[in-house]
């Protein structure tokens, strides 16, 4: 199978409507590296790749490719699909080695199928998620496990989910009726940055209800945010460590800001 090589893109994916703002690459890109929300998300998110090991993996909606790369340096052989060219480019920038710039729609008229995959912060930017997580199902070999994150709770929403074209935020019910909808049977969810929780109900939720929180001010305020440091870091950080010992022992977290969910693909 031919994939896009890290040099090459298609400039016509520009045309494809994706449901989320042109500017956030960059705006992300400013602070991944160094945000404790990626930085965690990324932890979690390899603890359970790891217990599995597999060949292969899709990294469907790779962004700037922190993720991919994050699976890639597990020696796991990683695909990426993004199909926002300013993603594919900033993921070729990070060293990603595999890079489609395109959709899943894109890879299901070749012969290839995945022993992994995953979707992270993608699925609730997708208005059928059902469709679409069938989408990956069809890609995938059976058995293969699929992991995934969303943002939990309809009642955290804020201008923020506006702003970074978010459809709906997930219960852990809602989330298992989608996944197992799609042809994948639920092994483990739980919800996670239980630390975020309460700052984005005070911060972000109930600021927007009011009319606090604006569009327009957005930027800044969620740079600040994932970059704050001193001691206010050092006791989220201690809280998330924390947090990933509850999750690597297969516990479940009540609540939480986000939810990580490992399926597997029914035979």
């Amino acid at each position: 199978m031919a994939f896009s090589g890290a040099e090459s893109y298609d400039e016509k994916q520009n045309s494809r409507r994706v449901s989320y703002p042109s500017t956030g690459y960059n705006a992300c890109l400013a602070i991944e590296d160094d945000s404790f929300w990626f930085q965690h998300r990324n932890k979690v998110i390899s603890y359970f790749i790891e217990q599995e090991n597999p060949i292969n993996f899709l990294d469907v909606g790779g962004g700037n490719g922190f993720q991919s790369m994050m699976v890639q340096n597990l020696g796991i052989d990683t695909i990426m699909v993004e199909p926002g060219i300013n993603g594919a480019q900033n993921a070729r920038n990070r060293g990603v080695k595999k890079i489609v710039n395109g959709t899943m729609s894109d890879l299901e008229s070749l012969s290839v199928a995945f022993h992994s995959a995953g979707a992270f912060d993608v699925v609730e930017h997708i208005e059928d998620d059902i469709e679409f997580l069938g989408q990956m199902n069809r890609l995938m070999i059976p058995e293969a496990p699929l992991y995934l994150t969303v943002p939990a709770f309809n009642f955290l929403w804020s201008v923020d989910d506006v702003s970074a074209g978010h459809y709906r935020r997930y219960t852990k019910k809602k989330i298992k009726r989608s996944v197992e909808a799609a042809g994948f049977r639920l092994e483990y969810c739980s919800y996670f940055f239980s630390a975020t929780f309460l700052p984005l109900l005070l911060l972000r939720a109930i600021p927007s209800l009011l009319g606090i929180r604006r569009q327009g001010e957005l930027e800044n305020k969620q740079a600040s945010e994932h970059k704050s440091g001193g001691v206010l870091l050092s006791i989220v950080n201690a809280i998330l460590a924390f947090e990933k010992k509850i999750l690597s022992m297969g516990l479940s977290i009540p609540f939480g800001s986000s939810i990580i969910v490992v399926a597997r693909k029914d035979d």
